[in-house]
């Protein structure tokens, strides 16, 4: 295999990371599903063309594979129990695009090139997409984007704010290792110095406070364990710009309104570009002129103590730029602050989106984890079933608030796939991070360090947020944890040409399932469209090639039930919405939707209503539907079915 296929091969996931990014994060199955079986059909190509398929084996990335592979396989088991497929079926698709990504990386030897080339390409990735998010805010003029549900709030391409901070973190991190690294070429260096500015000032503009939390862990851990030299020379002439320009994009509070197309947010936008043009030049200059610095410096050879002095006096440092020092009163401070947390507050910025960086508000993230540590408590063992979280948060939440993902990847797992689930990844993720962790050593110090500051902060964010629900933000943790749990000298294992084709065969055999899945998104996308402009005959087509596709889903089924009492058949309408419920029996949507058609049919709602308020009491529509139709008249029922809301999305 040539180096420029093993080059373009380490590259893909960055490509991948661009183009989930561009796909609302890869939330949705159909991107998903295609990213999935777009790795499986290369991993197929490397199998049957190296010629060491397997050059980087190792124990270490076995184990994590192999639990990986079977916390896939828990996923789609869990449907035997949990009697919704579809949502196994999705979840497993999820696992497997982590799972072909690990796959991807650790097959590849543990070559310092070989790694270098994973990193550039994850953080150009994410420079990328920082540059595409400004430019949305920055330039409204030029570049058009539809709005968010928090527009005020930088969150395009990806439409969720929080992840695009995180992919800003996580890049400008990996792109402090590359423009640290003095083994990294010269222009490689100040390319990679010149995206901190930008990733600087996307990440304030999501104003996203978990983000610049793991920012902050991560910036600390690079300055402590890098070395020295690379600390105290190429820190002090990367902080400046990125201040600046974090600082500039926090005073441009005309940029931060939801509406920043009128003539005033506009100016200041294009005066905001500008000033971060100016610091990406002027990053990109002090780092050129402090090359020959470093070279000067790397003759210098100081003892281990005076390192670590270094190290912790940077860490010190750094810690003093990123943590604001409040008044004296520190510790009635943090009480307050600690109580506002846990009391289950909202984040209020009355009007003023920067406020929210200083206020502790939870959002309704404690009541999210007590309940997912509840459901934990009832099925420890194997949990709900995988994609049931937001069945039992409409079952058991007390609040009125929508949630449809648990906020935190280890306790949504708790409650889904219970202590079986939670093991198997844990023991991958701790794999990947004790890999991430032993490679800082030796004469690719600082670069292993930044790749390590990256990871962790990943792992410390999916705690707090729906991460693991985002390829675009997740993949590049597999990504890099692959490369770092490879064996360093190549294995020779596996090249026996049966073998090879087994194993190719046995990829695209499982591509198989998440093809499927994108056939049937992209039916599904089109039945819901066309439904919503009232073209039933072709919603109803798309939503057969839709379930032809994959049997299992309920949402075609629900399209054909509301279509069929449309058109007046009502004894079909209602077989379609039961068989949709088969599929997924716990949803609140699809018993809501029985009680619509059967009112639609001059047939008694109340059962199907009031089984859909069981499921969630707290619902608006369910509530709704208990008044609604609170009559004995087939006639009112018929009259109050038109004016009954339809959950379709």
């Amino acid at each position: 295999m040539s180096a420029f296929a093993v080059r373009g091969t380490l590259l893909l996931p960055g490509g991948l990371l661009v183009y989930t990014a561009f796909s609302a994060g890869g939330y949705f199955a159909g991107t998903t599903a295609v990213a999935a079986v777009l790795v499986a059909v290369v991993l197929a190509v490397h199998l049957t063309v190296a010629e060491r398929p397997f050059a980087g084996l190792s124990g270490p990335l076995a184990v994590a594979v192999g639990a990986l592979g079977l916390l896939a396989t828990w996923t789609l088991v869990s449907a035997s129990w949990s009697h919704a497929p579809a949502h196994a079926l999705l979840e497993f698709d999820r696992v497997l695009l982590y799972l072909l990504v690990l796959v991807l990386c650790g097959s590849q030897a543990r070559t310092p090139e070989n790694v270098r080339w994973v990193v550039r390409g994850l953080a150009g990735a994410a420079v990328l997409v920082c540059v595409a998010a400004l430019a949305s805010r920055l330039l409204p003029d030029v570049v058009h984007t539809s709005t968010t549900v928090v527009n005020e709030r930088l969150g395009w391409p990806l439409t969720y704010w929080n992840s695009l901070g995180l992919i800003a973190v996580f890049g400008g991190l990996l792109c402090l290792g590359l423009a640290s690294d003095e083994r990294e070429p010269a222009a490689s260096r100040v390319l990679a110095a010149s995206g901190l500015p930008l990733a600087s000032a996307a990440l304030m503009l999501t104003f996203s406070r978990g983000s610049f939390a793991a920012g902050a862990i991560g910036l600390l851990t690079f300055a402590f364990l890098a070395r020295p030299r690379a600390v105290l020379i190429a820190l002090p002439a990367l902080l400046p710009a990125m201040a600046v320009a974090a600082a500039q994009a926090y005073y441009s509070d005309l940029v931060q309104r939801a509406d920043p197309t009128g003539p005033a947010s506009v100016a200041q936008g294009h005066e905001l570009a500008l000033v971060v043009a100016a610091c990406v030049l002027w990053a990109a200059a002090m780092r050129a002129a402090t090359l020959r610095l470093e070279r000067r410096a790397a003759r210098v050879r100081a003892r281990p103590r005076v390192r670590l002095a270094l190290r912790l006096s940077a860490a010190v440092l750094v810690a003093a730029a990123v943590v604001a020092i409040g008044p004296l009163d520190v510790t009635a401070r943090a009480q307050h602050q600690y109580h506002r947390f846990v009391g289950g507050a909202a984040v209020q910025h009355q009007g003023d989106v920067r406020a929210r960086l200083s206020d502790p508000g939870n959002n309704g993230r404690l009541k999210a984890w007590r309940t997912s540590l509840d459901a934990f408590a009832d099925g420890p063992l194997h949990g709900f079933g995988a994609g049931t979280w937001q069945h039992l948060w409409a079952e058991r939440r007390t609040t009125s608030f929508t949630m449809i993902d648990g906020h935190s990847l280890y306790l949504e797992m708790l409650a889904e796939l219970g202590c079986v689930g939670f093991a198997l990844l844990g023991a991958a993720l701790v794999a990947m991070l004790t890999a991430l962790a032993s490679r800082v050593r030796g004469p690719d110090r600082t670069l292993h360090a930044g790749v390590l500051a990256a990871g962790l902060v990943w792992m410390l964010h999916a705690g707090l947020d729906w991460d693991w629900e985002v390829p675009a933000v997740t993949l590049g943790f597999f990504a890099i944890g692959g490369i770092a749990l490879a064996a360093r000298e190549p294995s020779n294992w596996g090249r026996g040409r049966t073998l090879r084709l087994i194993g190719a065969v046995a990829l695209l055999v499982l591509a198989a399932t998440p093809a499927r899945v994108a056939v049937s998104q992209a039916g599904l996308r089109e039945s819901i469209d066309a439904f919503k402009r009232g073209d039933c005959g072709t919603a109803i087509d798309r939503a057969l090639a839709s379930s032809a596709a994959v049997g299992a889903r309920p949402e075609p089924f629900e399209i054909l039930a509301y279509c069929d009492a449309r058109l007046a058949r009502y004894e079909l309408a209602e077989s379609m919405m039961r068989a949709a419920i088969r599929r997924d029996p716990r949803s609140w949507e699809l018993s809501y939707g029985l009680a619509v058609v059967r009112a639609a049919g001059g047939r008694d709602p109340r059962p199907a209503s009031r089984r859909a308020l069981r499921l969630n009491p707290r619902g608006q529509l369910t509530r709704r539907a208990i008044q609604l139709f609170a009559t004995r008249d087939q006639d009112e029922w018929r009259r109050r079915a038109l004016r009954a809301r339809l959950p379709v999305q």
